[in-house]
Parts: C-alpha cells; structure tokens; sequence
C-alpha cells in the first residue's frame, strides 16, 4: 500500500507542475468495496462452484466484504514524435501479508498493465510494447462490479488475461466505418509452475520472481491476430486466432495437483516427449444503442487455461516421472444485454456464460476425473449512477459446476454438480 501512495504522490506532482508542451501525467483509478454474500464459495470473487450438498457434507454459506479489487494507475503521454503515451497500473490482489489476516488487511499492489505505445501513419498504426489486455484475441469484458480483478464469466467462456506482448493495431476506414487488423506476439505463458513455489525448491513461500515454464522454454511466444470492422461507431464484429506451443520436455520439475483434495508433488519431466500446442478461434460482436446494447464472444480451441478458462492441462505421473501431458479441446462464450432506461440514472445488465471440455479428449488415465468439465454462470445486476463517478451496485450470481466423472473408461459429467448462489453490493468511486 505504501508503494502505491508514492505512485500517487509523484503522479500529483508532476501533473501540478506540467506545462502544456511539456510531459503530461494524469493519475486515474477507483476505490471499490463489495459486501458479498455466498452459498458455496470461499473466495470474493466466485469463479466455480466448489461444493454441493450431500447426506454427509453440508454446504458452506459465507459473507465476505473486500476492498482488494480497488485500483490505481497512471497515464503519461509527451508531446513529440510519434505521439508516445504510457499506462502503468496496479490493483490490491498481490502477495497476502504474513499475518493470519494477511489476505484482508495486508494485500500488497499487484502490477496488471505496464505499457508503452507509439503511433505512425498519421495516426493509422499504433505499437504497443508492455504487459496489456488479450486485445487481439478476446477484447471484451461483461459489465459487473463483483468481478473485475477476475473478469466476469471466468472460466465460463470469456478468455481473458494481461499478458507481456509486442502488438500492432493498423485502422483504416472503409466504407461506413473502420476497419482495424491487430497482430501480437505475446509472452508463451503456461500457468504450469505452482504459485506457491515457482523454482521447484520444495520451499513453499511466496516469490515476486519470475521463472520460466513450459511455455517460455519454447522459445517461440504465442501469436494473436484479430480483424474487426466497426460500422459507423455502434456496432463492431470481430474475428481472432491464437497458437503456440509448451516444451515441457525441458523441465526439471512439475507440481501435479491432486484433482480431489487440491495438494500434489513435484515429479521430474525426464521421460516426458515433445510439446504441446495451445491454439484457439474465436468471435466477438458489441453493439452500442441509445437505450440497449449487446456484447458476446464465443471460443473452440485447445489448452486455453492461461486464458481464464478451464481447458488447460493435466498430467499422468509414475513414482519419478511425468510420462503423459494432456491437452484437451473444448468451447464456451458469453452474452450481455445493457438496458439504459431514459431519463433514468440506471443501467441494467443481464447476462450468461458457458464452458465445456471435449469429452472425447478425456480419459480417466490422465487424471481428469473430479476436474471441472462443464461450467455455466448467470448474473444480473442494476447499477445506480445518480452521483458522479460514483456507482452503486446490487448483484447476482449463480454458478453451476459440473465435474467429470467416468462410466467405465467413457468420460461424462455430473446430472446436477455443484451450485454457488451469491449476493453482491457494491459501491465504486472513479476519480
């Protein structure tokens, strides 16, 4: 917290004492606190369901209030060529302090975007260089205030993340509206280390290092492309891509998770073959009206799991080794309907999302029995805007998860899975 109100102090300061030829930095951000109430869920912000009820196990309803998605940057832009601009921006979900209310009272900064962008052609060409949204492959995110750390509809079909990337975005108008192609090599992330002891040590404390996985021994980074056309700025259609491969042929050391209980152990990676592809197409539609808009994307691909989603890898392991890394495929998206009401200070948001695995990609030799096959999100919400910049959330959430099991060796899912109902008000001040 700390190192933020110094970010602050120095943003005031230089944009007191700007000059109108000079450097420009404008800090910007919201303070935002959530009162949420859960059915089955332990975390604030609800992603799967985890839990349902049984003659033996009981489910466990909580409240929790939060102000860890709140938020803080700054955007710098100088007055020469090229026109180059820069965003830097942390929020409060880091590393949890080491006090048994770390988590609540200590949450450090945590980096989400640090970039910098030039423009040429007259405008009609911009590069981005930094750590970014996945704009060239799944640009959009559903209108909630319960999730914004974690977007809406994780892990039910919206692909999301910031990642480190080299992007170009080349505009030009055509017809009635623009037409913009957008190309990125982005940093190979496989989420494939675990978070709580990154270098294999056996050491389980958290580290601010960066180690390399599966993805970055590729060598390769993954490539994003998308073309979109905007028809006359309400409404945008877009069509993307994304590939890449993970060599985990040349790691020393995999943690594999137990699918039930959560632990696992680390296994050596010597006798394990070749690599593995992550690929996917996807769609997107917005369209913005006086009174209603509409959002949605929809996905099919393979190993996305560094993208919000469910369908990333699992591991079959002997006593020393890991023998077999499977990739399944799988497809879900999302949709949003935004009703404005005239003369109303309200916007009103419902909306749905879905994910599934490829059955036919399971089986029950590499583990995937117990992991989460289908996932489905339902959510609504009013937000109240009758004071500037500030608004006034009522949500809610269900979620329903479906786990796979197994009938014999064919792969199926649960009749009715787990269910998460969830309550959230919020309240989120923009400066």
């Amino acid at each position: 917290m700390r190192r933020v109100l110094v970010i602050c102090a120095i943003a005031l300061a230089f944009s007191a004492t700007q000059v109108s030829a000079g450097p420009m930095v404008k800090p910007y951000g919201f303070v935002l606190f959530n009162t949420q109430f859960n059915s089955s869920w332990n975390a604030d912000i609800p992603v799967v369901a985890s839990e349902y009820e049984t003659d033996t196990h009981d489910l466990t309803p909580n409240t929790l209030m939060t102000a860890r998605q709140s938020r803080i940057g700054l955007k710098m832009k100088l007055d020469s060529r090229f026109d180059p601009v820069g965003k830097i921006e942390f929020d409060l979900r880091g590393l949890a302090g080491s006090s048994a209310s770390g988590g609540v009272l200590q949450s450090a900064p945590r980096m989400r975007l640090a970039y910098v962008a030039l423009t040429f052609l007259d405008g009609s060409l911009k590069l981005t260089l930094g750590q970014d949204a996945a704009k060239a492959f799944a640009p959009l995110s559903p209108n909630t205030i319960a999730h914004v750390s974690v977007p809406g509809f994780a892990c039910s079909g919206n692909l999301s993340n910031r990642l480190p990337q080299i992007r170009a975005d080349y505009t030009r108008e055509v017809g009635p509206g623009k037409l913009k192609v957008q190309v990125a090599a982005v940093r190979a992330f496989a989420a494939d280390l675990d978070p709580h002891d990154p270098y294999g040590t056996g050491d389980q404390e958290a580290t601010q290092g960066d180690p390399l996985g599966a993805g970055e021994l590729a060598v390769v980074p993954f490539g994003q492309a998308r073309v979109s056309y905007n028809y006359d700025d309400m409404v945008t259609v877009g069509v993307a891509g994304h590939g890449g491969q993970m060599d985990f042929s040349k790691r020393r050391d995999i943690w594999v998770p137990d699918a039930t209980t959560g632990h696992g152990e680390y296994f050596h990676a010597d006798e394990l073959a070749d690599k593995v592809n992550t690929w996917g197409v996807a769609g997107d539609v917005k369209a913005d009206l006086e009174i209603v808009g509409f959002m949605a994307e929809g996905f099919y691909g393979k190993n996305l799991g560094m993208y919000f989603s469910n369908i990333g890898l699992r591991y079959q392991s002997t006593t020393h080794a890991i023998v077999q890394v499977q990739a399944p495929t799988g497809y879900g998206g999302w949709g949003q309907l935004t009703v404005k009401p005239p003369d109303m200070p309200l916007n009103i948001n419902i909306g749905a999302g879905m994910e599934m695995l490829n059955k036919d990609d399971l089986s029950e030799w590499s583990g995937w029995a117990g992991s989460v096959g289908q996932n489905m999100t339902i959510f609504g919400n009013v937000m109240c805007l009758a004071v500037d910049g500030c608004v006034f959330s009522l949500e809610y959430g269900y979620i329903q998860t479906k786990r796979v099991i197994f009938d014999g060796l064919e792969a199926d899912y649960e009749a009715d899975g787990a269910v998460n109902h969830s309550v959230n008000l919020g309240a989120k001040l923009s400066f």
